[in-house]
């Protein structure tokens, strides 16, 4: 699941030994409860995707792993996914529609970590930004676990509308140019002053290639301020410093030529 109606916020959550009369060995019924009892202000506009736990209080230490310890109150703090309720309802609806059955849903950037991140990078502490076709979605690791997510509404379209409005040109095209011509990080070995043929021969339009690295470096740079604002907000990064295992790119708009090397010289970490 990703769109731009994906939001985020911290919870706080407890269980105490009043269900048990004195202190308890905690078990993973007593972590359980404790995440349940992390549910932000009803909302009937939104729907919990996830609630993921960031760490534990046990006898007033904070630990991720509080399984055997015993105490008469455990708390959690966790990051709470939450999503739009129209648009899960629609996807939802689609889905029984076409004779599917839903199972269970899972922010997109989580499901990709899965496939993309290492175990190591995630101990380390490490950010992953799937760029999508209409948003980029973070999601953020540390200790082994995710730690915080966020939607950045840029995406791969907006790259390609930005051509379309600036050259004038067709979607198509402007799509052409982004995947065959373009780059956001031009070293000097390529000449701007070329001009390259978009459309059909003898309909079509020429363009400056020094244009279609201006526009798109311009929309690149954005959304590296964005995802460097995004990380520093969830406190994953001190002073000038970004995750120790830097920061991964993924979903079809990381292929954009030069935005690894972009973003590593911007973020001034490992992409």
């Amino acid at each position: 699941v990703t769109s731009r109606h994906i939001s985020g916020t911290r919870a706080m959550g407890a269980w105490s030994s009043s269900s048990y009369g004195g202190k308890f060995v905690v078990s993973q019924k007593e972590m359980s409860s404790a995440l349940a009892a992390c549910q932000p202000n009803s909302d009937p506009h939104t729907r919990i995707l996830h609630v993921i736990p960031r760490g534990y209080t046990v006898n007033d230490s904070t630990t991720r792993y509080p399984m055997g310890q015993r105490t008469s109150n455990l708390e959690v703090e966790s990051h709470v996914v939450l999503a739009g309720a129209s648009h899960i309802d629609r996807l939802l609806t689609t889905v029984g529609d076409a004779g599917g059955e839903v199972k269970g849903l899972i922010l997109d950037s989580l499901a990709s970590a899965e496939v993309v991140l290492r175990a190591d990078e995630k101990e380390l502490g490490v950010a992953l930004v799937d760029i999508g076709g209409e948003v980029s979605s973070i999601a953020m690791f540390k200790g082994g676990a995710a730690y915080h997510t966020s939607v950045i509404p840029i995406g791969g379209r907006h790259f390609t509308n930005d051509l379309t409005l600036a050259l004038d040109i067709s979607t198509e095209d402007a799509e052409e140019a982004k995947l065959r011509y373009g780059h956001v990080n031009p070293d000097g070995t390529m000449d701007a002053t070329h001009k390259i043929d978009l459309g059909r021969p003898g309909k079509g339009v020429q363009i400056p290639q020094g244009e279609i690295f201006r526009f798109l470096r311009e929309r690149s740079e954005d959304l590296i301020r964005q995802i460097s604002r995004r990380i520093r907000e969830a406190g994953m990064s001190r002073m000038s410093h970004m995750p120790p295992s830097g920061i991964v790119l993924t979903g079809g708009g990381a292929n954009l030529n030069g935005l690894a090397q972009l973003a590593q010289e911007r973020l001034r970490c490992p992409v």
